[in-house]
């Protein structure tokens, strides 16, 4: 029994204020008596009249953080902040919940807190996807504490983990056909509570002291906050319990709600680099190019260390007071210090585990050899663990030579930077050094040098592979020598800044005051710039501003995707119609696409409509095609249009219109008779037709067409059905990226080109087909406008040459619901107007209705039945009231003009 009980785990947990011990004996805990019950109601008559001696002071301070997070949290909840990752649907159990376990009994308040996080898994994943998530969590941790051996619970976590990964790889069917998102839904949130957390616990349970409760041991795990954010900071299982309420409660509280705001401020300044800084990879053509993209690409880290704070700060409400994520990362001066400095979550996991561990079985080899081994070892374990990371998140276990030569290259600068310090020792002193000009201009030097190092290495772990970087870095030599001493003279002069304002603060530095400590001033500037941001953020006041700021401000509380980014969602449809294994949309977020039905049968059904072409066409839809594409019935009629039947001739007494679109117009995702343009066309007929008269609008769209497919299947199949007039429609995108991917493919499948001045274009580019991808596009990216207008020029032309009216009308994406901007609407109208088009716009034709409800999911913007019900809405009325631009041989006018009145 000695044996045996020495075996067992050291599991205590406390239960109606009794400890059990679950390893010694396993027995039901017992039934609560009524001198428990007594006992509990008399803890809370204490507790309640020990409130009652709470110094006013304190409940003023108390009020005054309740205020403050709740001015924060209304931050979040108006500019959305994380809300694709359902953040904002969480923020009232927050700000409840700091209410009540303020006032609760401290024994109170671990049970209340795990209560109240799995009621988040319920609101966010429903009850049967949130009853799985938290089943699997709580069997994994009673595999953590069963009566066998260590060894033998590690080999039995090992085993759940690997059938975990083969049903987060698909590779394992889930029993029953129950919970088909359960993969891609709760493994990866799932995974983030405890790939690395596990791993801290059970070599903490291992050495553990002091038991711990129940409710401390699930906490650990099942954190609110981690419910929303499936990348999480490795929060130490020591540090978690060491450090709660090891300070006054009001002062954790209070520092909880900084670091919110913190994080908010962090995420919003991300907004704004990623939606207006960033440069699509074409756009780099310079060394200006190249420092902007990589400087953005650096900054857009700003979301993870928002997030990490974020999160901690929400800890830090509910008594955990746990140690800054980030320290002024972007102000280290040595690769050790950025180490040290950038998510300092992960560096202590990796010293506890690994380099510790490593370093005392090296020791024999001396210290350097040692320490340089340890660092090894942690620097290629962070590199197999980020792949790791990986896998739980997106279901693969990427190993890209960026990744092991970025973390190769950092471990390699840490390990050099490491021993010179161990020879020479770290300079250490009690006291803060004196700030002279020489040690200002070295701190500042090597902090600007340091973050240029980092900016370079961490655009090269961004890259996909090593030649894309390769061609980035390559775009800096088309810039003159002039270019790079303006570079120089910019970093010099950040060098000077630096200095300037260490010396001006060494002046200004002052011994701290004897006495009370004086008040802080940094809560009250942050519930004023909370509520400068409400104020700019609602609706009502937000129409005060200039049009830039509002639209500045309207952009930042959409949780969306930038112009380029939609562009690239664009082009991922465009390529999978080349290719469907090459579709992925890494952009989407978990939950959305997790939301997708399974039988969408999105980009990849969607390829099959379309048949390759050998020509600069290069892609048709498929004749006679016909199945279930996003759930709805698509039709392919026998001349290739996703349109109802026709005939090739034009019967006598109908007013033929071509109409060329993209995938808006294509209309996947709805019904034949659901699409805009055949709605247009039933109430034409419906509603102005007459005996003899008739009206037919042939559908040449297909997904991913651009001005140059409108040109060229204008010219292959549209004037043999003799139209009466061309009506095209135009999106914000039509220079961007869709267009960029047409013109690489005709580079690279090198087909035919019988349009001279277009020949010319492409050939002054110096694009050719053996040269990479990204190369490719990035010479043809400033031919783009000019394509455009060609596109729209010889099209116009060709109708003036049959005597028929062109129309361009903007259609505006769903994406676009509350208004397009008005500069990218006016340079593609100009553009049209400059070939020779009349122009409409259906900007706004929306209404008041928002992107969610006219868009088919949050996996996919393109419209749904109301959106196509409001665009067909939009067409007619522009039509009805301008007949004379469309119907030439029109002759009776009247019925035309009365409609319109």
């Amino acid at each position: 029994m000695q044996a045996r009980a020495r075996a067992l785990p050291n599991i205590t947990y406390r239960y109606r204020g009794v400890m059990h011990d679950v390893g010694s004996t396993v027995t039901a805990p017992p039934r609560p008596s009524r001198a428990a019950l007594t006992r509990t109601f008399g803890a809370a008559q204490a507790h309640l009249r020990t409130l009652s001696t709470v110094r006013s002071a304190d409940v003023e301070r108390f009020g005054s953080t309740a205020l403050q997070l709740g001015l924060v949290l209304t931050v979040i909840h108006v500019f959305q902040v994380e809300q694709s990752f359902g953040l904002t649907r969480i923020l009232p159990l927050v700000f409840a919940g700091f209410l009540v376990n303020a006032v609760l009994p401290l024994a109170w308040r671990r049970t209340f807190l795990v209560l109240l996080s799995l009621g988040a898994a319920w609101l966010l994943f429903g009850v049967e996807y949130g009853t799985g998530l938290i089943g699997l969590g709580l069997g994994l941790l009673a595999v953590c504490h069963l009566p066998i051996r260590f060894g033998a619970r590690v080999a039995l976590l090992l085993l759940a983990g690997a059938v975990l990964a083969g049903v987060r790889a698909e590779w394992i069917p889930i029993p029953f056909g129950r919970m088909p998102r359960l993969p891609t839904l709760v493994l990866p949130i799932l995974g983030s509570m405890f790939m690395f957390r596990l791993v801290v616990y059970m070599y903490d349970l291992r050495h553990e002291k002091k038991p711990a409760t129940m409710a401390e041991r699930i906490g650990y795990f099942f954190m609110l906050p981690n419910f929303c954010f499936p990348l999480f900071p490795v929060v130490d299982y020591s540090t978690y319990r060491r450090t709660y309420y090891d300070r006054p409660a009001l002062d954790i509280y209070e520092k909880g709600v900084q670091w919110i705001f913190r994080g908010v401020a962090h995420l919003l300044l991300y907004r704004i680099v990623y939606l207006y800084l960033v440069p699509a990879p074409a756009d780099v053509q310079s060394l200006g190019g190249v420092v902007q993209a990589m400087l953005t690409t650096y900054l857009l880290y700003l979301r993870i260390s928002g997030q990490f704070h974020l999160i901690v700060g929400i800890l830090c409400l509910f008594g955990h007071n746990l140690p800054e994520t980030h320290r002024l990362y972007f102000l280290a001066s040595s690769f050790n210090d950025y180490w040290r400095r950038i998510n300092i979550y992960w560096k202590d996991f990796m010293m506890k585990l690994f380099y510790y561990p490593s370093l005392m079985r090296a020791r024999a080899l001396g210290v350097i050899p040692a320490m340089v081994i340890a660092t090894v070892v942690v620097f290629a374990g962070t590199w197999l663990l980020h792949s790791y990371q990986w896998f739980w998140m997106r279901g693969s276990f990427p190993l890209r030579a960026t990744d092991a030569l970025f973390w190769g290259i950092l471990g390699g600068l840490v390990v050099i930077n490491s021993v010179r310090e161990a020879r020479r020792g770290r300079a250490r002193t009690l006291t803060r050094p004196e700030v002279t000009v020489r040690s200002a201009l070295s701190l500042s030097a090597r902090t600007v040098g340091m973050f240029v190092a980092i900016t370079v290495l961490w655009s090269l772990w961004s890259s996909s592979t090593v030649e894309e970087w390769v061609t980035l870095v390559a775009a800096a030599g088309n810039s003159g020598p002039a270019a790079f001493a303006l570079l120089a003279v910019a970093l010099a002069a950040l060098i000077a800044i630096g200095a300037a304002l260490q010396l001006a603060g060494e002046r200004l530095r002052r011994p701290a005051p004897e006495g009370p400590r004086p008040p802080r001033w940094s809560p009250v500037l942050a519930s004023a710039a909370a509520a400068a941001l409400i104020l700019v953020g609602l609706p009502q006041t937000r129409a005060w501003l200039a049009p830039p700021a509002a639209g500045l401000v309207a952009s930042l509380q959409d949780d969306g995707l930038s112009a380029r980014d939609e562009e690239m969602m664009d082009r991922g449809y465009y390529e999978g119609l080349l290719d469907a294994d090459r579709y992925t949309n890494a952009l989407a977020t978990v939950q959305a696409l997790a939301e997708r039905p399974d039988d969408w049968g999105g980009a990849g059904r969607v390829s099959q409509v379309t048949v390759p072409r050998n020509d600069l066409l290069d892609y048709e839809n498929r004749p006679l095609y016909s199945d279930v594409v996003k759930l709805a019935e698509l039709n392919i009629n026998e001349f290739g249009m996703r349109d109802r039947a026709y005939t090739l001739q034009k019967p006598p007494g109908v007013v033929r219109i071509a109409f060329l679109g993209s995938s808006y117009e294509a209309g996947a995702g709805v019904r034949d008779d659901e699409t805009y343009e055949n709605v247009v066309e039933d109430r034409l007929n419906r509603e102005l037709g007459e005996a003899g008269v008739g009206y037919e609008i042939l559908n040449f769209s297909a997904a991913g067409y651009t001005v140059l497919h409108g040109f060229l299947i204008a010219e292959q199949r549209a004037w043999n059905f003799e139209p009466d007039a061309v009506l095209f429609a135009l999106h914000t995108n039509e220079a961007g990226g869709r267009l960029l991917s047409h013109l690489r493919v005709i580079v690279q499948r090198q087909v035919a080109n019988p349009y001279p001045e277009l020949r010319e274009l492409i050939a002054s580019t110096g694009a050719t087909a053996d040269m990479s991808e990204r190369e490719i596009e990035r010479r043809l990216q400033p031919i783009l406008p000019d394509v455009a207008r060609w596109s729209l020029s010889e099209l116009a032309e060709r109708c003036r040459s049959r005597g028929i009216p062109c129309i361009a009308t903007f259609v505006p994406t769903t994406a676009q619901a509350g208004g397009a901007p008005a500069d990218r609407v006016a340079e593609v109208m100009q553009m049209a107007e400059a070939a020779g088009f009349t122009t409409w716009t259906l900007d706004g034709a929306y209404g008041s209705y928002s992107q969610d409800q006219v868009q088919l999911g949050e996996w996919d913007a393109h419209p749904n039945v109301l959106g196509h019900r409001l665009l067909a809405a939009g067409l007619f009325d522009l039509l009805v009231k301008n007949p004379q631009a469309w119907q030439p041989q029109r002759t009776d006018d009247a019925a035309m003009t009365a409609a319109a009145q």
